[in-house]
């Protein structure tokens, strides 16, 4: 009896939900959209010629998302349109650039053409494709004008940030404040950063009160030049200033030079960048250092080698690298930098990430060294040989593999 009562309850629930199946397109091609951020409400809102998916290897058409910045502070788009099952073999790249000044709206409305216009291909050729309209509206033409840029690609920005928080114990205040100019060009990339940064925190606990504060200030300008389809070279400066560091100012030079095994065309999709760089800097210390040092002369290398792959499949960033002062090679550091998210099998994606620091160059610790109190407010840096931070976690989906409706009722 209580058999037959569960099975008529699912059979109950099957007729009264199971309509949502209506909505599946007969005929229209299967798309996987592979993008982290992107509005998919509003894409299948908006495009519903085609039926969605939840998993790519139940697609006839993959889109494949990747982005990077512009120079005007934006960033561009490429949509890597791959064909599956009955496509297979059938592919396309479209691109579109979001500008900084463009609203939400504004840059959802160009996602969505370009995918429009991705997609034509493949419904041309599915049973739908004879449903499908075609228009066009020809732009107003106002005469040849030619584009001058006042500007001349340098791109200003200013950010100014402050927080604070506290309670009847303690507060916090928290001051930050960027400004950069960069001039971007198929030929330059022109970047130049000033930064600061005020923290402030005040205890009071059993009658005592403890007042810590950190400052940090720097410049940072890097003028790089490409060169040919695989090799770019540059220059690079900073001058930097931090109570934590034990820095009163810090200053440096590094000539760099970079050879991608890819060539620079495919960087939405694929890189492989060795870069390295030597350095001429000068440290200037608030307090005297394990080493006796006030003030030094200071020269040092660089090498490091990158990987990162967008793909069907996935996607990997990984690095190394490695450093040393010339005048002792035993203060050297080693730099590991891992980031996974694969698509394993069918509905399951594994995210691996994980970051770790062999550390031997801490030339700046003072000499003094530190107190409970400096410890626990983190107001000066402490020895260590090594630091780590790892993250992992999966995600499993099974079920219905269409996803086309959107009920946006309380939200998501």
């Amino acid at each position: 009896m209580k058999k037959f009562a569960v099975t008529s309850l699912f059979f109950m629930f099957s007729l009264l939900f199971g309509q949502v199946n209506n909505n599946v397109r007969v005929g229209a091609p299967n798309v996987f959209i592979d993008c982290s951020q992107c509005d998919k409400d509003f894409i299948r809102q908006e495009i519903t010629f085609v039926n969605y998916v939840w998993d790519r290897n139940n697609a006839d058409v993959h889109i494949l998302f990747s982005k990077q910045k512009t120079g005007g502070g934006g960033k561009k788009y490429t949509l890597s349109f791959i064909g599956g099952k009955n496509f297979v073999g059938l592919n396309d790249t479209l691109s579109y650039v979001q500008n900084e000044s463009d609203s939400d709206d504004d840059a959802r409305k160009k996602m969505l053409q370009t995918i429009k216009l991705g997609l034509i291909k493949y419904v041309s050729r599915s049973p739908i494709g004879s449903e499908i309209k075609i228009s066009y509206k020809a732009p107003k033409i106002k005469g040849k004008e030619k584009v001058k840029d006042e500007w001349d690609y340098w791109v200003f920005r200013t950010r100014l940030r402050g927080f604070t928080n506290g309670e009847k114990s303690r507060s916090s205040l928290s001051l930050y404040g960027t400004f950069s100019a960069n001039r971007i060009t198929e030929d330059w990339k022109i970047k130049i950063r000033l930064q600061s940064s005020y923290n402030e925190n005040k205890f009071n606990y059993a009658g005592n009160s403890i007042l810590s504060i950190s400052r940090r200030h720097g410049i940072f300008t890097s003028f790089i030049k490409s060169y040919n389809k695989h090799f770019s070279y540059g220059l690079f400066t900073r001058l930097y200033s931090s109570i934590y560091d034990n820095l009163n100012y810090a200053m440096a030079v590094a000539p760099g030079i970079e050879y991608n095994i890819f060539p620079y065309s495919e960087s939405t999709r694929r890189q492989l960048r060795i870069a390295y760089k030597i350095f001429a800097g000068y440290n200037s210390y608030n307090e005297e250092t394990i080493y006796f040092k006030k003030k030094e002369l200071l020269g040092s290398e660089k090498l490091s080698v990158t990987l990162e792959l967008v793909q069907p499949w996935g996607t990997i960033e990984t690095s190394v690298s490695g450093s040393h002062y010339f005048h002792d090679f035993k203060l050297n550091s080693i730099d590991l930098s891992n980031e996974f998210r694969i698509n394993v099998m069918k509905g399951l994606t594994i995210d691996l990430f994980g970051s770790l620091s062999f550390i031997h160059d801490q030339i700046a610790l003072p000499k003094g060294g530190v107190d409970l109190e400096e410890v626990l407010l983190q107001r000066k840096q402490l020895e260590t040989s090594y630091q780590y931070f790892a993250s992992f976690g999966f995600t499993y989906s099974f079920g219905s593999i269409y996803n086309n409706i959107v009920n946006p009722r309380f939200g998501d």
